[in-house]
């Protein structure tokens, strides 16, 4: 139960490090790098509320989204890009949690923008519904990955069918658009058990 309230705790210290970001994003975008401004400004939260960042700070603006783990954070924040925050707050028990989003920064998502949106928003509401007591780990990241196989497919990203993609032996040809993880384990550690035996992890 202490465990379980700490890592609540965690997330709720968290997300208001997120809203924090929101509020100042007319200064976020006046600054050259604004990227490290959404950085410093989710660490004072972090600090204020919390030991401190439970690990780097990903704030990933316009085409640095599009790196995995960018975190250089040197960017500006343009309106009419968005921006990828990967962040979170290490509580004073140490247990720390990990929340990811991705923002509009003018406000408001283009129609291609909200398309993407709305079909990464599917896979996680998948992944969320595959998240069950006695269920192995790696099939809420494959329910993931079934939404996001089927809207690449449908968009015609894709030169064979979702299903052709999702088969083992098929090279995942939908894998280049979604190229990590879709979770991890967590708790003091960001990628808590991440040692244990890789049959154990999945």
């Amino acid at each position: 139960e202490f465990e379980l309230a700490e890592m609540a705790l965690a997330v709720e210290v968290t997300a208001r490090g997120f809203d924090d970001i929101v509020a100042e994003l007319p200064r976020i975008i006046e600054h050259p790098r604004g990227e490290r401004v959404v950085e410093g400004v989710f660490h004072q939260r972090a600090r204020a509320d919390g030991n401190a960042v439970g690990y780097d700070t990903i704030a990933a603006s316009g085409p640095h989204a599009c790196y995995l783990h960018w975190t250089r954070n040197d960017g500006a924040v343009t309106p009419g890009d968005l921006i990828l925050v990967d962040a979170g707050v290490e509580v004073d028990s140490l247990y720390t949690a990990d929340i990811t989003r991705t923002l509009p920064v003018s406000g408001r998502f283009t129609d291609v923008q909200r398309r993407v949106y709305e079909a990464v928003r599917e896979a996680a509401d998948a992944a969320f519904d595959a998240a069950r007591p006695g269920v192995p780990f790696r099939r809420v990241h494959e329910a993931a990955m079934e939404v996001i196989a089927a809207r690449v497919a449908e968009w015609g990203l894709l030169p064979v069918t979702a299903q052709e993609a999702l088969d083992a032996d098929s090279g995942g040809q939908h894998r280049r658009y979604m190229v990590h993880g879709t979770s991890h384990h967590l708790g003091i550690d960001v990628h808590d058990c991440a040692q244990a035996r890789r049959e154990m992890y999945y």
